[in-house]
């Protein structure tokens, strides 16, 4: 976080019941956040946060403009995490989309995030071959770098 310096306000909103996870319950309390964003937010989700946000992306309009959307070793579905079909709602609120995924990610299959690609055409996919399932990750410069549009 410090990496983004002071021009950056940042927000970790820990989710329900990570461990028995739903849908619902996430989108409920992500809801409860949204009178805090301001135009021009980034949203950033790692694996199941990650189909959370294309989910929810995919099916609702956030009130301010998305300047970026970054998912990080995202699961395909999960549960009751289900995609839409079309992604198209996606792109048409989002102004860059960025996915990463490592090859070595012995808990999502890289195969997941390519899919994303595929369904979110004009998204940028960086692809890495030593970084797992980002857990032991302190620092992600990339991402930061992309987000202060390095």
């Amino acid at each position: 976080v410090e990496k983004l310096g002071s021009n950056w306000v940042c927000a970790f909103p820990r989710f329900p019941n990570d461990m028995d996870a739903h849908y619902e319950q996430w989108k409920w309390w992500f809801e409860k956040h949204i009178p805090f964003m301001r135009d021009n937010i980034v949203c950033v989700g790692h694996s199941l946060g990650g189909v959370f946000l294309a989910a929810y992306l995919g099916r609702q309009t956030l009130p301010v403009h998305c300047a970026q959307l970054h998912l990080v070793a995202p699961v395909l579905s999960e549960g009751d995490f289900i995609l839409p079909e079309s992604l198209e709602h996606i792109t048409e609120q989002v102004s860059r989309i960025y996915i990463y995924h490592s090859e070595d990610d012995a808990v999502v299959p890289i195969s997941h995030s390519e899919t994303y690609a595929h369904k979110l055409p004009g998204a940028e996919f960086v692809r890495f071959t030593d970084r797992g399932h980002f857990f032991s990750q302190s620092e992600f410069p990339e991402l930061v770098a992309r987000i202060i549009g390095e």
